[in-house]
């Protein structure tokens, strides 16, 4: 059996200033569920989310 890493969570204090970093960074587009969860879907990567911590 083959484990396959799909997300990668990271708590922040500004997900959507740090979304929009990080979609810059990687050449795409960044999405806003709330103003407390974003994130970024790199084309053949596994998805980097960025979730409000307190």
């Amino acid at each position: 059996m083959r484990a396959r890493l799909s997300e990668i969570v990271v708590d922040c204090h500004e997900p959507v200033k740090l979304v929009r970093f990080w979609a810059a960074l990687l050449a795409t587009e960044p999405v806003d569920r709330e103003p407390t969860w974003s994130y970024v879907d790199p084309p053949d990567a596994p998805r980097i989310a960025f979730q409000a911590a307190a």
